[in-house]
C-alpha cells in the first residue's frame, strides 16, 4: 500500500513554529517509522522542517514529496491513502475518491468558542488587522460566523472514502452534539501522542545551565504557555499573578510565560516578577517544565491538552482549566480552576503555595502521565493499522 504522510502540518503555522497539531503529526510519523511502516512524506520546501524529523527521514530513507508549486489533490493523487494531523485547507479542490483520506480533527474550538473578551486587545496590540476584522465580524454577526465554521467542518466531515480521527472523547461528543448526522462509529478516537525528542538525562544535565542564564532557581518560578495567544488565556493569569505579588503573599516567586511579551501585558504592575520568552528549544521547554514550582494551564479550549502530561511527568503540580479535553487528560491529578476567574485563579495559585497540597498534586502526576501514555500508545496502535493496513 503507498501512503503519503503530511508533513507540511509539522512545519510552522501561521509564523508559529510550536503548535499541537505539529507535535501530534511528529509523534505519529515518528510511531509509525519505528513500527517499521513504510510511506512517502509531503512537505514544503518554502518552510523549516524540524530537524528531528529531518533526522528521522534520513534515518529511515523516506522520500521527500515537495508540495510546493501545486494542491494537495495533486500531490496526494496516485497514492492508495493520504493522513494528514491537521486537514484544514487540505481538501479544497474536487475529491476523486480514488485516495483513502484519512485525518484527525482535533477540536471544533470555531464553533465551541469562537471569541473571547480579550481577544481583541491581542490582535490590536500586534496590528494584525485582518484577524481584528474577523473579530469584529464574530461579535457583530455570531450566526453567520458559525453558518461558516460549521460548513468548513462539516466539508470534512463529509469527504468520500475518508476516516476521521479525533483526540479525546471530548472532541468526538462534541462534533457528535454540533453534527447531529454523524454517527458514533464514524469517530475514532487517539488521545494525542506525546512527541518527546529529548532524552530524560539531557534534560538533566541541562537543567542547572539552563536556569543559571535564565537567571531562575528550581521550585520558585511558576511556567506559562503560549502568552501570544488570547485563547491560552494568559492575560488572565498574569493579571491575577500580579494581584497575589501586590498583595505580598508570593514573595520572590516570578511567572515565567512562554511566547514573548505583548503590548497587553503592560499594565502588570510588577513587572519584575514576571519573564517573558520568545520562542524556546525543546530542551530548554523540558527543563522549565521540569523545574517549575508549577504550571498554570488556564487554557479557553483544548481538543486534547499536551502540556499538564509534560508537566506530570516529572513530578511538577499542575494547575489547569476545567473546561474542554483537559479534565478527561488530567483526571485526579491536577488542581483546577474556572478559566475567566482571576479571583479563582488567584485562590487555586495560593493552594499550591501550600506545600502540602502542592506534594500532593506532585506525587499524582507521574501515575496520572504513566496511563494517559499506556491509552496512548493503545490508540496509537490502533491508528497506525487503520493508516497502513
Amino acid at each position: 500500500m503507498k501512503v503519503l504522510y503530511d508533513l507540511v502540518a509539522t512545519q510552522p503555522l501561521h509564523g508559529s513554529v510550536y503548535h499541537g497539531g505539529g507535535e501530534y503529526s511528529k509523534a505519529v510519523f515518528e510511531a509509525a517509522l519505528l513500527a517499521g511502516y513504510q510511506c512517502d512524506a509531503l512537505y514544503d520546501s518554502k518552510k523549516p522542517l524540524d530537524e528531528h524529523v529531518k533526522s528521522l527521514c534520513d534515518d529511515y530513507g523516506i522520500k521527500l514529496v515537495d508540495l510546493a508549486g501545486r494542491s494537495f489533490a495533486q500531490a496526494y493523487r496516485g497514492y492508495d491513502t493520504f493522513f494528514t494531523g491537521l486537514p484544514y485547507g487540505r481538501f479544497n479542490g474536487n475529491q476523486d475518491g480514488e485516495t483513502r483520506l484519512i485525518f484527525t480533527i482535533h477540536g471544533i474550538r470555531s464553533l465551541e468558542m469562537p471569541s473571547d473578551h480579550y481577544e481583541m486587545p491581542f490582535y490590536l496590540a500586534s496590528r494584525a488587522w485582518k484577524r481584528v476584522l474577523k473579530a469584529w465580524f464574530i461579535r457583530l454577526f455570531p450566526a453567520s460566523y458559525k453558518k461558516i465554521a460549521r460548513s468548513k467542518v462539516e466539508r470534512l466531515l463529509t469527504l468520500p472514502n475518508s476516516r476521521v480521527v479525533t483526540v479525546s472523547g471530548h472532541s468526538k461528543y462534541s462534533i457528535l452534539s454540533f453534527f447531529p448526522f454523524m454517527k458514533e462509529e464514524d469517530l475514532q478516537v487517539c488521545f494525542s501522542p506525546l512527541f518527546n525528542p529529548v532524552a530524560p538525562e539531557a534534560v538533566e544535565a541541562a537543567s542547572a545551565g539552563t536556569l543559571d542564564t535564565l537567571g531562575l532557581r528550581s521550585g520558585v518560578y511558576y511556567l506559562g504557555l503560549g502568552s501570544g495567544r488570547w485563547l491560552k488565556n494568559n492575560l488572565r493569569l498574569a493579571l491575577a499573578f500580579d494581584k497575589l505579588i501586590s498583595q505580598g503573599r508570593m514573595k520572590d516567586r516570578k511567572l515565567v510565560l512562554t511566547g514573548g511579551f505583548h503590548s497587553v501585558y503592560k499594565r502588570l504592575r510588577n513587572k519584575e516578577s514576571f519573564l517573558f520568552l520568545d520562542y524556546v528549544e525543546s530542551e530548554v521547554l523540558e527543563v522549565l517544565f521540569k523545574e517549575a514550582r508549577g504550571l498554570l494551564y488556564p487554557s479557553l479550549n483544548e481538543g486534547f491538552g499536551y502540556p499538564p502530561l509534560q508537566a506530570m511527568k516529572y513530578g511538577t503540580p499542575v494547575l489547569s482549566t476545567a473546561f474542554s479535553a483537559v479534565t478527561e487528560v488530567c483526571g485526579d491529578a491536577a488542581l483546577y480552576s474556572n478559566p475567566y476567574s482571576e479571583s479563582e485563579i488567584q485562590s487555586r495559585i495560593l493552594m499550591l503555595e501550600n506545600d502540602s497540597i502542592r506534594n500532593d498534586y506532585a506525587a499524582r502526576g507521574p501515575g496520572r502521565y504513566a496511563h494517559v501514555l499506556k491509552e496512548q500508545k493503545r490508540m496509537l496502535t490502533e491508528l497506525l493499522e487503520m493508516i497502513f493496513i
